[in-house]
């Protein structure tokens, strides 16, 4: 590898594009101190994955539950692709740009890394749905079909055929027909496929801010709606519960936010940035591996906030803010059972329906069970 700048003021043989004169070159030390993040990660993906997985199994299968099911599913496959990644930044100078290492590596690093990127996005969309349908609209004829398990089961199987068939096409495609003269795998895909993937890149940033709108109006409206449901209730002890809710739901955007939109923002950099200016083009490719890894850290940071919200710790206080209201008068509708708690109405179990106020029908008991779903 060489360190410091590297810029050669030369053109890629059989291209005309002309920000190729700036020919970037790997670092060692930035790269192999990133490799080893990279290698930590996978370890830590793969611990805490495990550990919500086993706990998801323990747990009841509700609706919610299969989304975040295939949540963990999307992140163990990004976990398995970050040794490649690893290899990638190690061994990528010296790997010929047609050796098979090199063709595996760009492969499973690509489509895995997009694939758990937009399954990832989908999956927490449909989480808010279906929330939002559980709480505010239960008998909204479209979107109740969102507490099926049927339907929920069938909606993650067409999320992961539709994402791997789209984007591992696309790849395919574009590796098949961007075939260029390049020193080494580093500079085959650093320099010389360069801005060759901005109509894929356009419809990246499109389909993200779209869920992401749309993900941020559907717990805006829960929100609001459980707001409503402890300004008009007498129990001032739900405001404790209540709190919590927003706090597990804010949890849940912050996380999106954090990972997602730093890699979509230097997305827009990148379609927008001046192609012959070298040393920018040198700042934006270290921002890329920035946002890269950032996005990357949520196959750990997902399986974390499920273990800290499904915890002993904060399930035992659940429990406790829930015991503290007896009864609890809506709109002039009174519900009178133990175990009454705002954050119990986010994870009914299937085939249960909350009424508008987000009160469960009266079934012999009307008790409000369950916890929020992580």
């Amino acid at each position: 590898m060489h360190s410091g700048d590297c810029f050669i003021n030369n053109t890629i043989s059989n291209t005309s594009i002309p920000e190729s004169i700036c020919r970037l070159c790997p670092q060692i030390i930035p790269y192999e101190a990133i490799a080893y993040v990279y290698l930590m990660l996978a370890i830590v993906g793969f611990l805490t994955n495990g550990l919500a997985l086993y706990d998801l199994w323990r747990a009841e299968k509700t609706t919610t539950v299969t989304f975040v099911v295939n949540i963990v599913a999307s992140d163990l496959m990004l976990c398995c692709s970050l040794p490649f990644r690893v290899a990638y930044y190690w061994h990528s100078a010296q790997w010929a740009q047609e050796s098979s290492m090199c063709t595996l590596a760009k492969f499973t690093t690509i489509s895995l890394f997009y694939i758990n990127l937009y399954c990832n996005m989908l999956f927490l969309l449909w989480t808010s749905v279906n929330r939002y349908v559980s709480v505010v609209r239960p008998k909204l004829p479209l979107l109740r079909l969102f507490k099926r398990a049927r339907v929920c089961r069938l909606l993650c199987a067409f999320t992961w055929v539709a994402a791997i068939v789209v984007i591992i096409g696309t790849i395919s495609r574009n590796i098949a027909k961007n075939k260029t003269v390049a020193a080494n795998c580093f500079d085959h895909i650093v320099n010389a496929n360069r801005h060759r993937y901005n109509t894929t890149h356009v419809i990246g940033v499109t389909v993200f801010f779209l869920i992401l709108v749309l993900m941020l109006a559907f717990y805006a409206l829960l929100v609001y709606h459980l707001h409503l449901i402890q300004r008009s209730s007498l129990v001032g002890r739900g405001q404790r519960g209540s709190l919590k809710v927003r706090r597990k739901i804010l949890a849940s955007v912050v996380l999106f936010v954090a990972c997602f939109l730093p890699y979509h923002l230097e997305r827009i950099l990148l379609l927008t940035s001046d192609t012959g200016d070298c040393r920018w083009q040198e700042t934006q490719y270290k921002v890329k591996n920035c946002t890269i890894l950032l996005a990357a850290l949520s196959c750990c940071l997902h399986p974390l906030l499920h273990l800290a919200l499904r915890s002993r710790c904060c399930r035992a206080r659940a429990e406790t803010h829930g015991r503290a209201a007896n009864s609890c008068t809506d709109a002039g509708h009174t519900v009178t059972h133990a175990n009454i708690s705002l954050s119990a109405i986010l994870d009914a179990p299937p085939g249960e329906g909350w009424d508008s106020r987000g009160h469960q029908p009266d079934r012999g008991g009307g008790q409000l069970a369950g916890c929020l779903a992580p």
